[in-house]
């Protein structure tokens, strides 16, 4: 889900201007931040070895998570053929999970 951009205004009003720039100011990080940019997967069911996993983001990801699992697994990444579109993830044991890409 990636966040909308905080757009500016031009007032007369010098306050109103001021204040639109304070919030500015402290939305940018936030609004800039790599998490502020993510896609939640959910319901991505593993088996026990490698698993292709489509992740939806559009681009190579710097990270990802697992946020939910069903079951005790080990889950690591393992260098996909194609970064941009897939996670090659092996997984220890069955499980369905959800994932955080960013």
């Amino acid at each position: 889900m990636k966040l909308p951009n905080f757009n500016t205004i031009n007032f007369k009003d010098t306050e109103i201007s001021r204040f639109q720039d304070a919030v500015s100011g402290s939305l940018s990080p936030v609004l800039s931040s790599p998490l502020a940019k993510v896609s939640l997967i959910t319901g991505v069911v593993l088996a026990a070895g490698d698993n292709i996993v489509n992740h939806l983001f559009g681009a190579t990801p710097q990270f990802w998570f697992v946020v939910d699992k069903d079951a005790a697994a080990d889950i690591f990444r393992k260098t996909s053929l194609t970064p941009d579109l897939t996670l090659l993830l092996n997984s220890s044991a069955a499980v369905t999970v959800s994932l955080i890409v960013g």
